[in-house]
């Protein structure tokens, strides 16, 4: 008796160690990695049809074209995201925080900032969260010009060769904000749902904000849809790409699924930056 009492002891600890820590961090745990995801149903993405994407007699895009977003600097991106995108041979845009990366072994839940610099080697965008992931509508122009400032220069300080573009934390702006980032960045990707043409100005860019429920079909499958019909800039911000158990997550499975679909329908998927410096 005294024996199963004391395993039940043991497993009530670790429970609530393990509560205690999630609650503290606030942040969901990796339960997941790149070794669970089968890669051998991924499309080969071709490069090549991004070619003419925007004409320079027009002020509108040639066809449809599509950016994945990626913010937080999450560990599961790198382990659960980028493999797939790597493997499809599409490049996507990082939006990371410059606390997340400097304190990732406090969590253990963020990419390390060999990880980021490791995603930059491979081709993919890396741009600014701020300096804190914090709400920067509720700061005083001082503070704002920090958060733009700081953040870019501490990114450009780990390593990273390139930071062309912002995304402000939860989405959310000022005025104040969208005129001083434009001072550091060519482009502020915000989080307001919406489509994305040639005369949207590039410090206010619409992206799709995707949530549990978003699956693939139908939601995301129709947004693809409307920008290939009316020839628009689709933006998607994920965040953790994991099991169920967060707000903000996509399933690998789902990710697949919209790469694949991208990739049969010849739709260019480009980054932020890459879009911007062709077409604006």
């Amino acid at each position: 008796m005294k024996k199963w009492a004391l395993i039940f002891l043991l497993l009530f600890i670790s429970w609530g160690w393990s509560f205690y820590i999630t609650r503290d961090t606030e942040k969901p745990i990796i339960k997941n990695s790149g070794k669970d995801i089968n890669l051998s149903t991924l499309l080969k993405y071709d490069p090549g049809i991004e070619k003419g994407i925007c004409q320079p007699d027009t002020d509108k895009f040639s066809k449809g074209l599509v950016s994945l977003t990626f913010d937080d600097g999450w560990k599961e991106i790198y382990l659960n995201a980028v493999p797939i995108l790597n493997q499809s041979g599409i490049k996507s845009t990082q939006y990371v925080s410059v606390s997340e990366l400097k304190y990732n072994d406090r969590y253990r839940n963020y990419m390390s900032v060999e990880d980021v610099l490791s995603m930059e080697r491979m081709g993919h965008e890396i741009g600014s969260h701020a300096v804190n992931h914090i709400r920067l509508n509720k700061l005083n122009e001082a503070e704002i010009d920090f958060q733009l400032e700081k953040s870019r220069e501490e990114l450009i300080g780990m390593g990273i060769k390139l930071i062309d573009t912002f995304a402000p934390p939860y989405g959310e702006y000022t005025d104040y904000l969208t005129a001083a980032a434009s001072k550091n960045y060519i482009a502020t990707r915000m989080a307001d749902p919406g489509m994305n043409d040639r005369e949207t100005d590039p410090q206010l860019l619409y992206g799709y904000q995707m949530e549990n429920w978003m699956v693939f079909d139908p939601y995301m499958k129709r947004l693809v849809s409307r920008a290939i019909k009316e020839k628009k800039w689709l933006i998607f911000v994920f965040h953790q790409v994991a099991k169920p158990d967060y707000r903000y997550y996509t399933s690998p499975e789902d990710l697949i699924s919209l790469t694949n679909y991208l990739t049969r329908k010849g739709v260019p998927i480009m980054t932020v930056r890459d879009v911007i410096k062709q077409c604006y």
